[in-house]
């Protein structure tokens, strides 16, 4: 797993050699409240080790020169337009209920740290 984590650093970091600044979701309390999920979302979550990819994302990008910033969690549930809490409309997918404005949650997530972020 380990090395599994350190892979997917080293491959992260190779991606935003051209970035100053890499923001990364905060995931500190992630698996707080993890019991009201499905046993196998619940299993894949523990065995992931998410913070170890975050410790090898912030290692390789300290090792070239790189800034990594923390940025508060729960990304996925907001919309970036609207700026305030939507609900899922599925699992993986959210319209939000004040714009109209629907996309994948991970895009949505990653638009949010972004902007977040900055």
């Amino acid at each position: 797993m380990e090395d599994s984590a350190r892979k997917a650093g080293e491959w992260v970091v190779g991606k935003l050699m051209d970035v100053s600044v890499i923001f990364l979701e905060d995931l500190i309390n992630m698996v707080k409240g993890v019991k009201k999920f499905l046993r196998e979302f619940r299993d894949g979550l523990y065995l992931m080790q998410y913070r170890r990819v975050q410790y090898w994302v912030e290692w390789e990008a300290g090792k070239h020169g790189l800034k990594v910033v923390y940025v508060a969690h729960l990304f996925s549930t907001q919309c970036p337009k609207y700026v305030s809490k939507t609900e899922g409309v599925a699992h993986r997918y959210f319209r939000c209920v004040n714009c109209g404005y629907d996309k994948d949650r991970d895009v949505v997530a990653v638009m949010d740290l972004y902007g977040k972020g900055l």
